[in-house]
């Protein structure tokens, strides 16, 4: 009897698979689809076929935040990019609740810096002010989507000449 016990033990325990996690990762562990555990790093066990993980980066990250083309608020045409470093802080919420949320967090960054600066007067957009409501703004949006916002900047502003083509039909 324990010969046969010692026998099922041993083949479970070796059909048993670890996921490493560094230092510098979290994850996620699933069993049957249906979240189980948040992981931190170290050796964790999952049982093949029943659980599945994911497993992501936490480090700081700088991502470039394309030009935005708005109209200010004295009729002036400006285009406004931004640098961004961002911070993973809630895995399982960064995890589960986004597809994509890096995409997702350069859009709503680039919607933040849109409506801010189109409430503003071109010389109000280069204040710190105005620096200042759009990084609080951005940190609100990616502590919803379980980051920090550390450090932001704008790294282009500029006033553009804005044109309007309308189409016209060939006279027959």
């Amino acid at each position: 009897m324990l010969e046969w016990l010692g026998n099922k033990f041993d083949v479970f325990w070796t059909n048993i698979k670890f996921v490493t996690v560094y230092e510098y990762q979290e994850g996620i562990i699933y069993r049957n689809g249906k979240f189980r555990k948040h992981i931190q790093k170290g050796l964790h066990p999952r049982i093949p076929f029943l659980e599945s993980f994911t497993v992501i980066n936490i480090r700081p990250e700088t991502f470039q935040i394309a030009a935005v083309t708005v109209t200010t608020m004295d009729g002036k045409t400006a285009s406004v990019g931004a640098i961004l470093e961002r911070q993973v802080t809630d895995t399982p919420t960064y995890v589960q609740n986004f597809n994509g949320a890096d995409g997702n967090m350069q859009d709503l960054v680039r919607s933040v810096i849109a409506n801010t600066v189109s409430r503003c007067t071109w010389e109000e957009i280069k204040s710190k002010n105005t620096h200042d409501a759009v990084f609080a703004e951005i940190g609100k949006v990616c502590k919803r989507m379980g980051m920090e916002a550390l450090h932001f900047s704008f790294t282009e502003m500029t006033l553009t000449r804005s044109y309007t083509f309308t189409p016209t039909s060939p006279k027959v």
